[in-house]
């Protein structure tokens, strides 16, 4: 729970026959990317794959996305699925393309559908593949292929049920969810900096009056940059605009793919509530030639999701994080780099003094907690690079993937 909590971003020819084979190498070239409830689904180290007009993905990361719970029989060759609700059980075997559905009417009665695939399970550098759509749609989703822009658009049954929940007479989903959700944005400070200078991102919350009757306690928060023209500095903490230092915390500032992420916890003492405004600072000091984009993260990586907020009610913890909990905007934000500094510019100030309310991680990710030495270990969980553990993702690989 304390490791979901704290984790309370893909792809001229001389004959008309060559122009076809051209085209469909470039086409087989594309990188296809997946979300799931508006989140984008981070693969480690096999992207999806298109075999026979068919979407393959890596078991874990999209399944897992969804709220399934997967296990793995080496022996058998055999992966069990079952949904978030323990409703439905999906049955794959390896190179199988017959499924076993088992639909539970109670909790020892069900009925047994059998469901053929035309692109069986299989491996791929040593990582079970499995074929998208079948299975999506087989725990009750909804998936949507876009061939223009080789995306994936799975939506959950329980995101659907949550969003047809929110609606009432005369307001349209878009507009309830919107009302009925925590929002997250990112801002700078600047538009334009000289090499040199810093910049200030602010990632801040609004509509915290659903959650008015908790207590903020923590959250992580992951942004995107372009680490060839910005360097981290550092982060500090805030709770509806004014500062909260963090209780413990940390942050890696190459976790995935040009991106930060910070993790941290508030001390449960101070009993923070819920507030709009800046949550956390993260600084930047412009490093290269050229300017580049800011972005909130929205993805779900091996270690949870990049970004969420951790709240408390009755004693008892909550994450907030999934897609139909938190708004993330993911527009990006520009900043551009001038060719010279201003030699009295006050911002240089902060690339060499630092922040003492912050907590950096180098390299090597090494942690420095701010207190509460035994919470490290979970900060370390979330904010280091994936390690091979996955056994199912192990055990197996295949190229199919369910997608028109």
């Amino acid at each position: 729970m304390k490791k979901k909590l704290l984790s309370v971003m893909l792809c001229a020819a001389i004959t008309a026959v060559g122009a076809a084979g051209s085209a469909a190498a470039a086409d087989s070239e594309k990188s296809i990317a997946v979300f799931v409830d508006n989140r984008t689904v981070c693969f480690e180290d096999q992207e999806p794959v298109i075999e026979d007009s068919r979407t393959l993905v890596p078991l874990r990361g999209v399944l897992e996305a969804m709220d399934a719970r997967v296990e793995w029989n080496a022996e058998q060759r055999k992966v069990t699925i079952n949904s978030y609700d323990n409703r439905t059980r999906l049955v794959l075997t390896i190179d199988n393309p017959e499924i076993r559905k088992l639909n539970f009417i109670t909790v020892t009665d069900s009925e047994l559908e059998i469901v053929t695939t035309d692109v069986a399970p299989k491996i791929i550098n040593d990582r079970t593949m499995i074929p998208l759509r079948v299975i999506s749609e087989n725990m009750n989703a909804d998936v949507d292929w876009n061939a223009e822009n080789y995306t994936v658009n799975i939506k959950t049954k329980q995101y659907k049920n949550e969003l047809a929940s929110m609606a009432s007479e005369g307001v349209d989903e878009e507009t309830a969810f919107a009302q009925n959700t925590v929002g997250i944005t990112l801002s700078a400070d600047k538009t334009e900096v000289a090499k040199g200078e810093t910049v200030t991102v602010t990632i801040s919350l609004d509509n915290t009056a659903v959650i008015s009757d908790s207590t903020i306690t923590g959250g992580s928060v992951g942004v995107l940059y372009d680490a060839d023209s910005f360097e981290y500095l550092g982060y500090e903490t805030f709770v509806g605009g004014e500062e909260a230092p963090a209780y413990v915390g940390a942050a890696n500032p190459e976790f995935k793919d040009n991106s930060v992420k910070a993790v941290f916890l508030f001390n449960p003492e101070n009993n923070y509530e819920a507030a709009d405004g800046a949550f956390v600072k993260f600084r930047f000091i412009a490093s290269g030639d050229k300017g580049g984009t800011f972005r909130l993260s929205d993805r779900i990586t091996n270690v949870g999701y990049d970004t969420s907020l951790t709240t408390a009610k009755n004693g008892k913890s909550f994450s907030i994080s999934a897609g139909h909990e938190l708004r993330i905007d993911v527009t990006a934000v520009d900043v551009s780099i001038a060719e010279k500094a201003d030699e009295n510019s006050p911002s240089d100030a902060w690339a060499s003094t630092g922040d003492n309310s912050t907590s950096d991680v180098d390299d090597t990710q090494d942690i420095e907690a701010a207190g509460n030495a035994d919470k490290t270990d979970e900060l370390d969980y979330i904010l280091d690079e994936p390690k091979d553990t996955d056994i199912i993702d192990d055990a197996d690989s295949s190229n199919d993937v369910d997608v028109e």
